[in-house]
């Protein structure tokens, strides 16, 4: 199992990968990938659909065998006609995403793209005629320079060489951080912030929709419908990381983390069942133990 004094991701891995990128075979043989999880060597493995290609991957046997798988998601909780959500939000992964989001870390973002590509890839069916990420806002963008949906999409879009429309959807209202919201309150969030852009076809397509982290689902269910009313025939939700409950928390119902800009994981409570039952509103929930 994994160590927390591993090698975390960092600048020098985050430039291996992106050199061997650029540089194919020869910087695969110059510089090998790097394993974001121990330091290690990292591998070179098949890409693509019909795997008649290879490209690095910055992550060793031992260690991908070790990540932390998430069940099944029940499709009856949400909109969308499949969810590929391999992974549990927690370490390494969780630190993968974070540095993505915060630190601009890239090659964590190739590489939750490729392990969503290959999670993807191992499921039946046909894959989707387009793969898009979550949007957001362009204050947002503006202040943190990149979209960590976009470039999680746009390497897993890659793999399966599927096309990738990184703006096919907008954020047409700035929201406050979901990660700051706990309950209801994250679904009132979202109402009304997304539409698709003018002038972008989406009939009749079956489509990818690409987040970084699966938590209440507020944000990818208003965005699927925003989709589907713009003619989207499916969608797909594609996300890395699926919260978990933590055990022995007590909760009611549902307990689930997201990684907000202090890299911490906040607790939300799921307010769904809970509130008719206590008769409470989400404000007045009493605070699990840990929560501020």
């Amino acid at each position: 199992m994994f160590g927390r004094t591993f090698l975390s991701v960092n600048r020098k891995a985050d430039l291996k990968s992106t050199i061997t990128r650029s540089l194919g075979a020869a910087g695969r043989f110059l510089l090998p990938p790097t394993c974001l999880a121990c330091g290690g060597a990292g591998r070179v493995v098949p890409a693509g659909p019909a795997a008649d290609g290879r490209t690095a991957l910055d992550l060793c046997e031992r260690c991908e065998r070790d990540l932390p798988q998430a069940a099944p998601v029940d499709l009856r909780v949400g909109p969308w006609s499949r969810v590929v959500a391999p992974f549990r939000y927690a370490f390494p992964v969780d630190a993968w995403v974070c540095a993505l989001k915060f630190e601009h870390e890239l090659a964590a973002g190739r590489l939750l793209g490729l392990l969503l590509a290959a999670a993807r890839r191992a499921q039946p069916g046909p894959l989707p005629d387009l793969v898009l990420p979550v949007p957001l806002h362009r204050a947002r963008l503006a202040e943190r320079g990149f979209n960590q949906a976009a470039v999680i999409a746009q390497h897993a879009a890659r793999a399966l060489a599927r096309p990738c429309a990184p703006r096919a959807l907008e954020r047409c209202r700035a929201t406050a951080e979901q990660s700051h919201l706990r309950g209801a309150a994250r679904a009132g969030n979202v109402v009304g912030a997304f539409r698709a852009r003018p002038g972008q076809a989406l009939g009749g397509l079956h489509v990818a929709l690409v987040d970084d982290v699966l938590t209440t689902g507020s944000t990818a269910r208003e965005a699927t419908r925003v989709l589907c009313a713009a003619g989207a025939a499916a969608v797909e939700l594609w996300v890395p990381a699926r919260a978990a409950p933590p055990r022995d928390s007590g909760a009611v119902d549902l307990i689930e983390q997201d990684a907000d800009e202090n890299r911490h994981a906040d607790v939300v409570v799921v307010l769904e069942r809970a509130q008719a039952r206590r008769g409470l509103p989400p404000a007045n929930l009493p605070l699990l133990p840990g929560e501020k």
